[in-house]
């Protein structure tokens, strides 16, 4: 299969034709341009490596923000930190840190 018939496939059946995880952030902005993104911290660091294809590709990058989010802990996990002595912001420190902590 030559590129004009590639070309001519997606002209003649453009429904059999989607892009992939990688470039579906890509198409997304192209088709539906946004000023902002808003994704979990995965899907931030997804886009942010994306980047340089963006730009290479002469499509706007949008402007990357973190969704909001919340922690809830109910009084049996609170009781169990005092136990070990360790505050709430450390338990959002990395994993190792934490171990050596309560270790």
């Amino acid at each position: 299969m030559d590129l004009k018939q590639i070309h001519d496939d997606i002209k003649s059946s453009p429904e059999k034709f989607s892009p992939n995880v990688l470039f579906r952030p890509i198409f997304q902005e192209y088709i539906l341009p946004n000023i902002c993104y808003i994704g979990g911290p995965a899907e931030v660091a997804y886009w942010l490596q994306l980047k340089s294809v963006f730009e290479s590709l002469n499509i706007s990058f949008p402007i990357i923000l973190n969704r909001n989010s919340a922690l809830l802990l109910d009084k049996r996990l609170i009781d169990k930190l005092n136990k070990l002595d360790v505050s709430i912001e450390e338990i959002l420190m990395p994993k190792e840190i934490l171990k050596r902590k309560i270790n």
